[in-house]
């Protein structure tokens, strides 16, 4: 028992800030040319959305404009005019008004190019969605087009989320926006790529119960990590050839569960089960790639679901098995990113075995507090959450056993949440807290093991980036572009991950580099087939 080990990867337990940096107002219609030229908006489609932007700003007039607008789309995921407001917002701020790449016009127009596909399936009124769509699509795609990939990790932005990270979590949202700059500046970067989708998730998962920014948040993870995905089993294969001298992305093996718990949200938000569905058996393909990690994660998921209870508490006591097997696996260890992952792991199957009214093997564990080498008493942000399942076991097998989840106190590793899901969190494992490490041991954290620096099998992505099974880009099909290759009107092509179809006869014509008159149609982000 001594020899339980854990990575988890997961999100510190603080109330961070939005992105969201600017109070939204709509312009009147003809004082600006966005509407009605650029959005190709009508004067009653407009009105509508001017209509129904009154009607939130005085049902939640306690909360910002953009906390009430999201607020008013949680709690109507399928209304047109909420849908539409939303999109609006974005827009306003996107790459399409300002033009110029910043974090936040990027990042705005990934969460516009959400709330315009969601349009897409409800609209009666606002059809103009589509074409939308597909513009700033191809504009986050030119942002985001790369010469090569790297995972050049010496980038003092890098530097700054992990220190944030790991020390100071107020600076999580400046250190994330760092991150993006950093991202738009070399968009081949597989590593900054990879944090940023980590920065996402951490930052969705930490706000506050009643706070809608997870959304916000959760629709960038989304984005982030299914491209992260990609573009870490593109540059596994480069690495693979004789002569390459390509490193693979270190973080590879759990990619999986960032990115299914942050679609997985999303389609809770939808109210689409079928999405869920397919999510949780990608997730569980996950396991298999790593299993110390990902039977966190999806104990993590199946805790509060009464049919998927114990199939989460077999996979955490299988991850505990296969951690005890093989210490020296990367993912089983604290390490100096992840100071207190067997204390967290500990406590999640203390949760596990109470729930399940196992209570020896709950009081067993507590034992470790005493070993020396877990460093419980350097566990500071931890120890509260501790003692309370060591004072209060039968009070909590009540609480997690009753019809009644308002009273229920979160498992350790998750937070509750206002809308949709509990997310995963874990500030208690992460950080540093009085725990010290060695200039050697952060190296050597850096480094990853064998078992894992090439992954062999990648799981297929199930859902689009927004959760939604039924807007899926399945790309297998079509062959990847050539520069020789002539293409016809109407023939596709796919170019580092994305759909292209050309308008008219053309030849060695870069396809991310085509313009909205060029020669070659943006068609969308590909889940799948675009790995050739």
């Amino acid at each position: 028992m001594r020899y339980i080990y854990l990575m988890v990867f997961a999100f510190c337990n603080f109330a961070l800030a939005s992105s969201n940096n600017t109070e939204f107002k709509l312009e009147a219609f003809y004082d600006t040319d966005l509407y009605h030229q650029q959005l190709g908006l009508t004067k009653t489609q407009f009105d509508a959305v001017n209509r129904q932007l009154s009607t939130v700003v005085t049902q939640q007039s306690s909360h910002t404009i953009d906390d009430a607008i999201q607020i008013t789309y949680l709690e109507n995921p399928h209304a047109e005019h909420v849908i539409a407001l939303a999109a609006i917002r974005y827009l306003s701020s996107s790459l399409i008004a300002s033009k110029s790449p910043t974090p936040t016009s990027l990042e705005h127009s990934i969460v516009a190019l959400y709330y315009l596909e969601r349009l897409e399936k409800v609209a009666t009124l606002h059809t103009w969605a589509h074409q939308v769509r597909e513009t700033l699509g191809r504009q986050v795609n030119q942002v985001l087009a790369y010469d090569s990939l790297n995972v050049n990790e010496q980038l003092a932005s890098h530097t700054q989320f992990h220190h944030a990270f790991n020390v100071q979590p107020e600076q999580g949202v400046d250190a994330g926006n760092a991150l993006v700059e950093s991202l738009i500046t070399d968009p081949g970067n597989v590593m900054t790529l990879t944090l940023v989708a980590s920065s996402r998730l951490w930052l969705g998962s930490e706000v506050s119960y009643s706070d809608p920014n997870t959304l916000y948040y959760f629709i960038l993870t989304g984005f982030y990590s299914t491209r992260a995905i990609l573009l870490s089993h593109e540059i596994e294969l480069q690495a693979k050839q004789p002569t390459s001298t390509k490193k693979t992305m270190r973080l590879s093996s759990i990619l999986g569960g960032w990115t299914t718990l942050a679609r997985r949200w999303l389609a809770g938000v939808h109210q689409d089960t079928l999405s869920r569905s397919l999510i949780d058996q990608e997730h569980e393909q996950w396991f298999s790639v790593s299993p110390g990690f990902h039977s966190i994660t999806l104990a993590s998921s199946y805790f509060n679901e009464p049919s998927r209870f114990f199939k989460g508490y077999g996979y955490l006591m299988q991850g505990l098995g296969i951690c005890n097997q093989d210490l020296l696996f990367r993912s089983c260890g604290d390490d100096p990113r992840f100071s207190f992952n067997r204390l967290v792991f500990l406590t999640t199957v203390m949760d596990y075995s109470i729930k399940a009214g196992d209570f020896d093997t709950a009081r067993n564990l507590l034992g470790a507090k005493f070993w020396p080498d877990f460093h419980w008493h350097e566990w500071t942000q931890g120890q509260a959450q501790w003692l309370l399942r060591e004072q209060n076991m039968e009070q909590l097998y009540t609480q997690w056993n009753n019809d009644d989840p308002s009273d229920d106190t979160p498992l350790i590793i998750r937070t509750n949440r206002q809308w949709s899901d509990n997310t995963m969190t874990c500030q208690t494992c992460h950080q540093e807290q009085n725990r010290s490490w060695t200039a050697e041991e952060k190296e050597r954290a850096r480094t990853p093991a064998p078992s894992i620096e090439f992954l062999q099998f990648w799981p297929e992505i199930s859902t689009s980036w927004t959760g939604d099974q039924s807007t899926t880009l399945k790309c297998d099909n079509i062959n990847s572009w050539q520069s020789n290759n002539v293409y016809r009107a109407k023939q596709q092509a796919v170019y580092q991950h994305a759909l292209f179809e050309a308008k008219w006869w053309t030849r060695n014509e870069v396809p991310a580099k085509s313009k909205q008159y060029d020669v070659w149609r943006f068609v969308g982000f590909c889940q799948s087939g675009s790995i050739k």
